[in-house]
């Protein structure tokens, strides 16, 4: 899904094959540069085992455009079999330089690795504060009618709610 920035430039990012990729159009997308790989991945298997339906690590993104101190931030998350044990999981990574290079990814679901973690999706919210959703299997049996709960995990340097702070920052 394409995503206009703070200054009308236009991202795009994908998945190409094992890589999560970006590229920006500073005018209005007649133009494009060149793609920028954002973090080589672990693609999930689709179906999930145990699962009848189709998966994917298709990236989600968004754009701090609020006015803040994170004006022009670049966020992105996907769905990772990073190896840690049955997996998947959602993996999250920022660019502070509008897509040009990316910080080291980190895991955003805090699980002990044994359920699926799948189909995020994000927004940053007029405050600042980095939203994300995804499918979660953790509390759920392993049939299709449990996936219909999804988990929140704020992301910002901001405080939230019990004086605690992100674990993203």
């Amino acid at each position: 899904v394409p995503l206009v920035g703070p200054n009308g430039e236009v991202y795009v990012v994908w998945q190409r094959g094992s890589s999560i990729v970006i590229d920006k159009s500073t005018d209005g997308g007649v133009s494009w540069g060149n793609d920028i790989l954002v973090a080589n991945i672990n693609p999930i298997p689709s179906p999930l085992p145990g699962a009848a339906f189709r998966v994917n690590s298709f990236p989600t993104i968004a754009v701090d455009a609020t006015g803040g101190p994170y004006n022009g931030y670049v966020y992105i998350a996907w769905a990772d079999r990073i190896g840690l044990g049955q997996g998947p999981d959602i993996l999250f990574t920022r660019s502070t330089d509008g897509g040009l290079t990316w910080s080291r990814t980190k895991r955003v679901s805090k699980d002990r690795n044994n359920a699926y973690q799948f189909f995020p999706w994000m927004s940053v919210s007029p405050e600042g504060n980095i939203d994300i959703a995804f499918y979660d299997r953790r509390w759920m049996p392993k049939t299709e009618e449990g996936l219909l709960q999804h988990q929140i995990l704020r992301i910002s340097a901001k405080l939230h709610q019990n004086n605690a702070s992100s674990p993203l920052q």
